[in-house]
Parts: C-alpha cells; sequence; structure tokens
C-alpha cells in the first residue's frame, strides 16, 4: 500500500492551510472509538462523506454479521472491483 507523508514544516502560504486540514482530519479519524468492542460506523460514515465531498466513490465492502461494523472500498483511478 502506498504510503503519504505529510511535511508540516510549510514554507509557502498553501502548505500551511494543507498542513491544518490534515491535521484536522487526523484529529477526528483518531477520535472514533473503533476498538474491537465498538461499533466502527460512524468513522465508515465519516470518511463516505468526506470522500464525497471530494469527488472520490466509494463503498461498503463488508458489513459484519452484527451490523455494527463494516469496510470501505475507495477508488481514484476508475470504478471499483
Amino acid at each position: 500500500m502506498p504510503s503519504v507523508i505529510i511535511d508540516l514544516r510549510a514554507d509557502t502560504q498553501a502548505e500551511p492551510e494543507i498542513a491544518r486540514e490534515a491535521i484536522d482530519i487526523l484529529g477526528r479519524l483518531v477520535s472514533f472509538d473503533t476498538t474491537s468492542s465498538e461499533s466502527n460506523l460512524a468513522l465508515i460514515a465519516y470518511v463516505e462523506t468526506y470522500l464525497a465531498e471530494h469527488g472520490v466513490t466509494s463503498r461498503l465492502v463488508c458489513v459484519g454479521r452484527s451490523g455494527a461494523a463494516a469496510r470501505i472500498s475507495a477508488g481514484l483511478l476508475g470504478p471499483l472491483h
């Protein structure tokens, strides 16, 4: 899986805004309680909404038997398989 590196040492006008947005998003992501005894559906809903707002197609791949957990698949380079 490719990694994304965010350099928070911004030197231009645009980079500080990108760094702030990245920190906000990361803060929101880690705020979801996704321990195995809890549902991850709030996290999945947040990610689906965020991706849709940025033009990225996504879909639920698997919803657990209890209906309390799910996985999401998203694609940038073409249709989802």
